[in-house]
C-alpha cells in the first residue's frame, strides 16, 4: 500500500486528488495538510511514503516546503501545478531541489480529470518507488549547478539568438546531430550534461523532454544559461539545425527534421502517451537520411519512448548511448533500449557529456 500525504490549500483540490489516487486500490491518502507548515508537521507525524505538494499556498508555499522537507524527512514528492507560464519556473525549481514529478491540475472538464487521474495514479506507482538516497544524491550533483541558473543572459547567446531568426530562411543543414530524449528526472539530467560540454564541442542537438507548453519554453532558458558557446532555446517552425545550437521540442508537439536539416511540428496524437515523442522525432531523421549521423542519448524517464527508434539510429549505423541504471531517477526509458539491443554504451551521468565531447571532437 502506497501512503500518501496530500498537501493543497483548496478544499476542493484536496478533495479531488484524494478521490483520484484512492481509485488505485493499492494508494491511501493517509493525511492532508493545508499549507507548507501544515504540510511539515504532518510527514513528521505520518512519515508518508509519498507526498504531493501544491506551489502556491499561504503561510508557507510549496518550493519552501519541498525544502524544508527534503532536508528534514527525504520523501518522494509530486508536485501539482497549474498549468500556466508562471508556474513553469517555480515547477522547475522543484524539480532541481528534489522533487520527483509534477502534474498540471486539472481544467474541470471531465475528460481533463480523467486525464489527470491516470497521469496522478501512474506518477504516484513511479514516484514511490524512487531511492531516497539516489533522491538525494541527485540534489548534491544539482547544487554544484545552481549558481549558473542565476545569471544573466549572455550577449554572445543574443547575438547568436538575432542571427540565427535572420538567416533561417537561407540556410540548411546536413551533417552529424545529437537528439538527447528524457522524460522523470530529465530537467535536472539535462542541467547536469549540459554543463559538462565543452567548447570543443559543436554539434547541433535536439532535446525532446516529455513535458507540456510553457514548461519546455522555460527549461531552454534554463538550460541556456549555462555555457557561454552553447544556444538552447525552444524551437519554432523554420529552424535549422546548427553548430553550437540546441533545439528543445516545445510541450503538446511532436518535432520532427526534414532532409535539410529545418525543423517542422507535427499534431498527430501522443505516441507512447505522450507530446513530444523522442521516437517521433528520431524517426524523422532517421527517414529524413540523417541516419549514421545521429548521435542518441536516452536518459532517465518513465515508460519505453526512444528505444524503438533508437534501434533503427544503431541499425542506420548511428550512435546510441544510454544512462545507466545507478544513476536514474526512474530506469525506464534507458532500460528498454538496452534490452532493445539499441545501445551501444551504457554510462553514468557524469560520464556523458564527456562521451559527446570526445564524440564531437572526432568528427570536426
Amino acid at each position: 500500500m502506497i501512503r500518501v500525504l496530500v498537501v493543497d490549500d483548496s478544499a476542493f483540490m484536496r478533495k479531488k486528488i484524494r478521490e483520484m489516487l484512492e481509485s488505485d486500490p493499492d494508494i491511501k491518502v493517509v493525511g492532508i495538510a493545508r499549507d507548507g507548515y501544515d504540510a511539515l508537521n504532518k510527514v513528521r507525524q505520518l512519515k508518508p511514503d509519498l507526498i504531493t505538494l501544491d506551489i502556491e499556498m499561504p503561510k508557507m508555499d510549496g518550493i519552501s516546503a519541498l525544502s524544508k522537507i527534503m532536508n528534514e524527512h527525504p520523501t518522494p514528492i509530486i508536485m501539482v501545478s497549474t498549468l500556466a507560464k508562471a508556474n513553469a519556473e517555480p515547477t522547475l525549481q522543484a524539480l532541481s531541489m528534489g522533487a520527483v514529478d509534477f502534474v498540471t491540475k486539472p481544467s474541470g472538464d471531465a475528460n481533463d480529470l480523467e486525464r489527470v487521474r491516470k497521469e496522478l495514479i501512474l506518477k504516484a506507482r513511479m514516484a514511490s518507488k524512487v531511492s531516497v538516497r539516489r533522491l538525494t544524491a541527485n540534489i548534491a550533483t544539482t547544487n554544484q549547478y545552481r549558481t549558473d541558473l542565476n545569471r544573466e543572459p549572455k550577449q554572445k547567446v543574443l547575438e547568436h539568438r538575432e542571427e540565427s531568426r535572420i538567416l533561417t530562411t537561407n540556410r540548411t543543414y546536413k551533417g552529424p546531430v545529437a537528439v538527447i530524449g528524457s522524460s522523470t528526472g530529465g530537467p535536472n539530467a539535462l542541467q547536469q550534461l549540459f554543463s559538462t560540454l565543452s567548447s570543443d564541442f559543436h554539434m547541433p542537438m535536439v532535446v525532446v523532454q516529455h513535458m507540456p507548453p510553457y514548461f519546455t519554453a522555460t527549461l531552454a532558458k534554463r538550460l541556456d544559461n549555462l555555457l557561454p558557446h552553447l544556444h538552447v532555446k525552444e524551437a519554432e517552425e523554420g529552424d535549422v539545425l546548427s553548430n553550437d545550437l540546441a533545439l528543445v521540442a516545445p510541450g503538446g508537439k511532436h518535432l520532427l527534421v526534414d532532409s535539410r536539416g529545418r525543423i517542422y511540428f507535427s499534431d498527430q496524437p501522443p505516441v507512447h502517451g505522450v507530446k513530444p515523442a523522442v521516437d517521433v522525432t528520431l524517426m524523422s531523421l532517421v527517414e529524413a537520411g540523417f541516419g549514421k549521423d545521429i548521435y542518441t542519448v536516452i536518459l532517465t524517464g518513465m515508460g519505453f519512448d526512444g528505444a524503438r527508434a533508437a534501434l533503427e539510429v544503431k541499425k542506420q549505423g548511428g550512435y546510441v548511448l544510454a544512462q545507466n541504471e545507478e544513476t536514474c531517477v526512474v530506469y525506464g526509458m534507458p532500460r528498454a533500449t538496452v534490452e532493445l539491443g539499441a545501445a551501444d554504451e551504457i554510462l553514468p551521468l557524469q560520464d556523458i557529456g564527456g562521451r559527446l565531447n570526445v564524440i564531437g571532437k572526432s568528427i570536426e
